[in-house]
């Protein structure tokens, strides 16, 4: 393949895809393999998250998402997109052929993509195939709970409501902000709490961590085996625990509310901006206020922000700390990204979570009652409740991110 032919993106992520592939002396049958596998290691290596093949009108574009931003990488002449495609199609066992229905595979722990898990989305668009490539950790451990970037306190409740025997608790949060991975590790906590004595089930869509000895269900839209009737049938098999991946509708949230107030631990996720909203989205499914104030037990909201990269950060001086538009913050340090070699300059390098919890007490069922609007409910909780903003100022005091990271993802 002859990348001076195709034009190249101006960035730090697209020197190393470009000369990867131009620097391998790739023959003819194995051209489109080994420029896959280049693309994919490459992004790996770099920590991306996902890769994007982008069909556009005369060109391929191919983009990483690395510490959940999106970076273009390079674009590749349009005669080289479909043979990308059908490498792809193979190698996660797709229907090649098949070009009018989007596609859904995986690629397990391949020798080749450092035995790590791949899963494989592919739609059609008017320009060609759009292929989005997860990437899983699977060879990373599942954090501990301590891991996660809590507070005690926030870590304090968390565990005081999943070692409850019953309850439903609710994660919230943009794609991509860890809810899976926290989940898990509450999952990876019961699991040695509890052990062998405790019968612990999940619900995904699809199974991204392998758990050793304990059950892991996929749900299927196409036989009509829903979350809402995956958790109906496993119901049957009396489970202590319930991973349910996520809440989409009235009926399954009503399953879950009812399972919660049957002696089960539901714990879920359902998207919403805030803890007040995931409170007062249920309420607007038309589920009685009495029985959301009944099962719910606690509601964390999370989102993930870009740790400053740790051998380029420089702190902030004064009158930068003082800015009348940060008053408000209540600043003692700040620090600001710069870029080297080692984050590949952009500054950043990794990502942690900030994370809002809300417990729902006595007090706060008995407000539930009432049926309240988001903004009264948000009024009621902000006196006391240390909220996802709270915890990012917190992050840019310790010196772990900037203020500008924290107002791109709140």
């Amino acid at each position: 393949m002859n990348t001076d032919n195709s034009e190249r993106f101006d960035n730090q992520y697209s020197e190393k895809v470009s000369v990867l592939i131009k620097n391998n002396n790739f023959s003819d049958d194995e051209v489109f393999i080994k420029t896959v596998d280049v693309i994919i290691n490459t992004g790996i290596d770099n920590r991306a998250s996902d890769i994007y093949f982008e069909p556009a009108k005369s060109e391929l574009l191919i983009k990483y998402r690395i510490d959940g931003v999106l970076y273009p990488i390079i674009k590749l002449e349009k005669k080289y997109e479909e043979p990308i495609l059908i490498r792809l199609k193979v190698i996660s066992k797709l229907v090649v052929y098949k070009k009018r229905k989007p596609q859904e595979g995986r690629i397990y722990k391949a020798e080749q993509y450092k035995n790590l898990d791949l899963r494989i989305s592919i739609i059609p668009t008017i320009h060609g195939e759009k292929i989005a490539i997860r990437i899983l950790g699977a060879n990373e451990p599942i954090p501990e709970l301590e891991q996660l970037g809590m507070y005690e306190r926030q870590l304090n409740i968390l565990k005081k409501n999943i070692c409850r025997p019953q309850g439903l608790i609710l994660f919230t949060g943009p794609a991509g902000s860890g809810k899976s991975t926290s989940i898990y590790s509450i999952l990876k906590f019961l699991i040695k709490a509890k052990g062998e004595f405790s019968n612990i089930c999940t619900i995904e869509d699809p199974v991204e961590f392998d758990l050793e000895n304990i059950p892991q269900t996929n749900i299927d839209e196409a036989i009509d085996f829903s979350y809402q009737n995956a958790l109906k049938t496993i119901l049957r098999h009396d489970p202590n625990i319930i991973m349910l991946g996520e809440i989409r509708d009235k009926e399954t949230a009503k399953s879950a509310i009812e399972a919660a107030l049957t002696g089960h631990l539901i714990v879920t996720t359902i998207h919403s901006k805030s803890v007040a909203g995931v409170v007062t989205r249920l309420l607007n499914m038309d589920i009685e206020p009495y029985l959301v104030s009944s099962a719910v037990t606690a509601v964390i909201s999370q989102k993930l922000i870009r740790k400053l990269c740790v051998h380029c950060k420089i702190e902030a001086k004064k009158n930068e700390l003082e800015n009348p538009e940060l008053k408000a913050w209540d600043l003692k340090k700040m620090f600001k990204h710069c870029g080297c070699n080692s984050c590949n300059n952009t500054g950043y390098s990794g990502r942690t979570a900030i994370f809002e919890i809300l417990e729902i007490t006595e007090e706060l069922a008995d407000f539930i009652m009432h049926k309240p609007q988001l903004n009264e409910f948000e009024n009621r909780i902000s006196k006391n409740n240390f909220s996802i903003m709270q915890s990012g100022i917190a992050r840019i005091n310790e010196g772990i991110t900037t203020v500008d990271e924290i107002l791109r993802v709140l």
